[in-house]
């Protein structure tokens, strides 16, 4: 007797088999188990299939064939053939209140010392780990930036219930900074701070008690020469606004408006601030009125008001920059008058601005005003862009002469969000000619030619014109656009489009409707209109047709003709009413080539009939000598 130890079960076939993945053996025998030796896979033969129950054995395998089986493990990690999800990952090296980020290596690494979150309080903390506040920044020097990249503002907002109440940060406008403090309650600025100039400005829109708030109690002093700055309240009162200034020895000082009245104490003659006038009785600030005269260096004491005998009158303040403005008004004996508004001590440019009143007050806009750092004039408005600008209507009486180097132009603008400007234009560099430009966008500065007339007397449209009396050149050259075109009032007379079709209209003497005897017209290959020529004189290797038998081949045919797409210059399905008597192009080209004609790229495009009538007139002679010679009538 001999045992056959590899038979394990009552049907007499193997339990288990162990080789490589390719030497598998067939399903059928359901309760099998194949182990692969190359790829670690365990299969079960369900008798239908090898099902596979285990995928690379223990400790061994990849990832991806992990996933890809739909395999899952005890410890918290699930894998599936869609992706990795976890509901219970620890990193034991991390501590309470971690930020992770990646570090210079691509690793996940902690700082708690720079950066922290506190769960329980909800606050996070950057350079330090204990923050007392939401968000609470340790640094040295600059803790944050609010930056508004380029021409934008940055804004620190405070909120109350959700509702914006106020607004501190930069305000960017026309290449100036400010530093502003913003109130959404009243929708204006109380407080503006100016970057270039440290000029601090105060709302407009303060009320009169606030002003009166401000107020109350401002003393202001100042020093110099080693004097003690000091105010005195002259009523007793702390309304009003009190300066007090010394200078030098004499330990003056000027006291403003005080409840008492106007005041003035100025110093002793050995100090450098002093005063020579004629005040008859005083001379007020704010309110009141100047009673008396003020003479400067008079020259008639009986004028009334104020008297200056100078050649020259200076207005000047000092600004924030250490440098002055005036305006000077010279008035030279037997010269011109002279305003200068100009920069003293620095190399400042100017503006000088014409305002004009209206019963309610000052005009918006200025009259007149001059640029200082270009001297462009603008009427009516304060922000010339030419050397004159105008904004509203104008008139010249006169002769209106423009002259530049090179080109002269004229420029009729558009403050319309979507208008096109126009300029006027001539140009010695093309000779003198007239041209009339159309900006390409809105607002632009970039100009294309609408509109031009030569030297020579020659008109282009949308075009320059150097050889042709009349040119007219389309947008472009497609079915939509038009180089030409002429009209009765309600029918189009004669249309060119851009796509070059030519359109004589329906009109009762338009070439489709009027009938005359004449000569037949032709267009060659060039796109030339004309007439075919037919004297000896206009023909060269003139030879009798020969042999004209290939006619029986050609097929006469009826049709319709198919429309064209007008953007596509595709044959569409939909067709012509008429029917129509010819031949098909493709088919005589077969038999003729010298019967149809072709497109410039060579594609075959249609039958040239008027080579017909030779070819027809030479069949029906041959036709008739046959009849004759075989004597039928």
């Amino acid at each position: 007797m001999r045992v056959h130890y590899e038979i394990l079960n009552q049907k007499g076939t193997p339990a288990f088999y162990s080789d490589t993945y390719i030497n598998r053996p067939t399903y059928g025998f359901a309760g099998r188990v194949f182990i692969s030796t190359d790829t670690g896979q365990i299969f079960e033969d369900t008798g239908l299939a090898w099902s596979l129950i285990a995928d690379a054995g223990v400790g061994g395998g990849t990832l991806g064939s992990v996933c890809a089986n739909g395999n899952s493990t005890s410890a918290g990690i699930i894998i599936t053939a869609g992706g990795l999800s976890s509901n219970s990952i620890t990193n034991t090296s991390l501590t309470t209140g971690s930020i992770l980020f990646a570090d210079a290596g691509g690793l996940e690494s902690q700082n708690n010392t720079k950066l922290y979150w506190d769960n329980t309080n909800f606050r996070l903390g950057i350079g330090n780990n204990s923050p007392g506040a939401p968000l609470d920044i340790h640094a040295t020097g600059t803790n944050a930036h609010f930056n508004g990249t380029g021409t934008n503002n940055a804004y620190l907002v405070f909120q109350n219930a959700g509702t914006s109440k106020w607004r501190i940060g930069n305000t960017y406008n026309a290449g100036a900074n400010s530093f502003d403090i913003y109130n959404n309650g009243l929708a204006n600025t109380p407080l503006s701070i100016n970057s270039a100039t440290n000029l601090i400005t105060l709302s407009a829109n303060v009320t009169t008690t606030g002003i009166q708030a401000i107020q109350n109690g401002l003393n202001l002093g100042y020093a110099s020469g080693g004097a003690t700055a000091s105010y005195t309240n002259m009523s007793g009162s702390t309304t009003g606004i009190n300066f007090a200034l010394a200078n030098g020895t004499g330990g003056a000082s000027f006291i403003f408006p005080t409840a008492a009245g106007y005041n003035y104490t100025f110093p002793a003659t050995t100090g450098t601030l002093a005063l020579t006038s004629n005040l008859s009785s005083y001379l007020p600030l704010t309110g009141g009125t100047l009673t008396g005269q003020l003479y400067i260096n008079p020259t008639n004491t009986a004028t009334t008001g104020l008297d200056v005998a100078s050649d020259n009158i200076s207005f000047r303040s000092d600004n924030l920059e250490g440098s002055k403005r005036q305006l000077l008004i010279t008035m030279g004996s037997g010269t011109l008058i002279q305003f200068t508004a100009q920069g003293y001590g620095a190399n400042y440019g100017t503006d000088l601005a014409f305002y004009t009143a209206t019963t309610s007050g000052v005009n918006a806009s200025p009259a007149i005003y001059i640029t200082g750092t270009n001297n462009r004039v603008g009427i009516k408005t304060g922000t010339p862009s030419y050397d004159l600008d105008v904004l509203g209507t104008g008139r010249y009486t006169g002769t209106l002469s423009v002259q530049s180097a090179g080109s002269t132009q004229l420029f009729l603008l558009s403050t319309g969000a979507s208008s096109r400007n126009w300029q006027f234009q001539t140009s010695e560099a093309e000779n003198g000619d007239i041209s009339l430009m159309q900006s390409t966008a809105a607002g632009g500065s970039t100009y294309a030619r609408k509109f031009n007339i030569t030297s020579g007397g020659n008109v282009g449209i949308n075009c320059s014109s150097s050889n042709k009396k009349l040119y007219c050149q389309s947008d472009d050259a497609t079915s939509s656009s038009f180089a030409f075109g002429a009209q009765n009032g309600v029918d189009n007379l004669f249309l060119i489009r851009g796509d070059g079709l030519i359109n004589t209209g329906l009109r009762a003497y338009s070439p489709y409707n009027f009938s005359t005897s004449g000569r037949s017209a032709i267009i060659n290959s060039s796109g030339e209109l004309g007439y075919l020529v037919s004297t000896r004189e206009s023909k060269a290797n003139i030879k009798s047709i020969e042999n004209v038998d290939f006619i029986n081949q050609l097929n006469p045919v009826l049709f319709n003709y198919r429309k064209k797409d007008s953007m596509t210059n595709i044959f569409t399905d939909e067709l012509y009413e008429n029917t129509t008597y010819g031949f098909i192009a493709d088919e005589v080209e077969k038999v003729n080539k010298e019967l149809v004609f072709y497109n410039e790229d060579g594609t075959l495009a249609g039958v040239e009939y008027n080579s017909m009538i030779a070819i027809l007139t030479k069949a029906i002679q041959e036709l008739n000598e046959k009849l004759v010679r075989n004597n039928i009538n």
